[in-house]
């Protein structure tokens, strides 16, 4: 082989790498000789396996609170998901920045559970202090016990504006 005919396999095979490891053939290839082409036999990279597991992001706040980077509070009007039907029972199910069912009676000992349907984070947090969730995200649940009868209610503390109650009875 002459030492252009080297440089265009070595060349071939750089770009063939290149090509291989970013997954696209959009780069030009140089002329190769039919004897440099045989020399460069590129190897078949395997998809990425799909994950199922949740993907992290920086978060970026705005002036009230809302975090950006789980979604555009202006656009939740026009791209909010459908509100699933109310849980039954002692559940209870955040969606369309609301809670569902907004008021729910059970019995002394009862555990609540509140689960995020939401695209947006949200917090249950009583009125009184007497519990707090602190920051759920997008499939996140919380559960409290109410041990004493009374009206308990509550709020998201990042959207002031989504409201519930509890009613315990004996």
């Amino acid at each position: 082989m002459t030492n252009t005919t080297r440089m265009r396999a070595g060349l071939a095979l750089l770009v063939t790498l290149v090509i291989g490891a970013c997954g696209t053939s959009a780069l030009a290839t140089p002329a190769v000789t039919p004897a440099a082409a045989t020399a460069v036999t590129p190897a078949a990279t395997p998809a990425p396996a799909a994950s199922s597991a949740p993907v992290a992001s920086a978060s970026a706040k705005g002036s009230g609170g809302y975090d950006y980077a789980v979604g555009n509070g202006d656009a939740a009007a026009s791209a909010a998901p459908a509100a699933p039907a109310a849980p039954a029972g002692d559940s209870l199910s955040i969606a369309n920045f609301a809670f569902a069912p907004a008021t729910l009676k059970v019995k002394v000992g009862t555990a609540v559970t509140w689960t995020n349907n939401d695209g947006a984070p949200h917090t249950v947090t009583a009125a009184d202090g007497s519990f707090a969730s602190g920051r759920l995200g997008t499939g996140a649940s919380f559960s409290f016990t109410f041990a004493t009868p009374g009206t308990y209610t509550y709020h998201c503390a990042i959207h002031s504006s989504m409201t519930g109650t509890i009613t315990v009875s004996s």
